[in-house]
């Protein structure tokens, strides 16, 4: 189970590996509500660049003195801790987090979605925030890739809805504190951190369990780990609301057809309602 800091300052951040994906898009966000945002990277990228031009004072190489006049100091899993500036951080007792833990700071307070799964979870997380955007609701927003250009991946908006990627490849979606979750699947993968199929459930398990009180699972119905999950969770929090969806009979949201047309798809799907009156008919007199 993932474990808690006291409440953080991100007033004066700094980013070890600023250009990744997740690093750059909570930098993003941080940065459009205010807060005085630098870091390092390796090298130049684009998404550095995008960085740059919205304000973010950014190094290329490492160098302890430029972390010392931060309040927090923001790492992912790929940082070492030989890395020069972390060990400058750490020598001099700054605030030193994972991205995931930043990640659910920023969330709080909004109606959060997060989208976790083996596969899936980019596409999934933008065609939520597009679609949030269409109904002109103006989402918050933290995805790992870009949808465009470069750092068209996160975005603060001024709506209470945040939609996220959650990372389950070091566990640090165990971090996080949605009012939804999704499962698109589950599978082995990450085998640096996993060792099998039960690994990966049971630590999906532990990020379910953190959602909100009254929150929801959606999950995939047609898929074999999701099921399991769904099955499990059912027993360890029965107060959790869970919702299916898939082509599969016994889904919540049952998917009748889906037929490709161009660049987008047309679906027909039943609800659970018209689910149980189907049933309904259909069941024997």
């Amino acid at each position: 189970m993932a474990t808690f800091s006291p409440r953080l300052d991100l007033r004066r951040l700094y980013f070890i590996g600023i250009g990744g994906a997740g690093m750059s898009a909570l930098a993003k966000i941080l940065a459009q509500r205010g807060a005085s945002v630098a870091g390092s990277d390796a090298q130049e990228s684009d998404a550095i660049s995008a960085l740059r031009r919205i304000g973010c004072d950014i190094h290329i190489g490492h160098d302890p003195k430029r972390v010392l006049e931060s309040t927090c100091v923001i790492i992912s899993q790929a940082i070492r801790e030989t890395n020069v500036e972390l060990r400058a951080a750490r020598e001099h007792g700054l605030h030193v987090v994972h991205r995931a833990q930043a990640l659910a700071e920023i969330m709080n307070g909004y109606r959060s979605v997060a989208v976790a799964g083996t596969h899936g979870k980019s596409s999934t997380a933008t065609m939520l925030a597009v679609a949030f955007r269409g109904l002109g609701l103006n989402p918050s927003f933290a995805i790992g890739a870009d949808s465009a250009e470069p750092g068209s991946n996160a975005h603060h908006g001024t709506g209470d809805i945040f939609v996220a990627e959650a990372d389950e490849s070091d566990r640090s979606f165990h971090f996080l504190r949605p009012r939804i979750a999704i499962v698109l699947n589950v599978e082995e993968d990450h085998h640096d951190n996993y060792s099998s199929l039960e690994e990966h459930l049971q630590s999906y398990e532990v990020f379910a369990q953190g959602i909100q009180p009254g929150g929801t699972l959606v999950s995939s119905a047609d898929d074999v780990g999701s099921r399991e999950l769904a099955s499990r969770l059912r027993k360890s929090v029965p107060q959790l609301n869970i919702v299916t969806f898939g082509q599969a009979m016994d889904a919540s949201s049952h998917i009748v057809k889906i037929r490709p047309n161009g660049m987008r798809s047309d679906v027909t799907g039943l609800g659970p309602m018209i689910l149980e009156e189907i049933k309904l008919r259909e069941a024997p007199s």
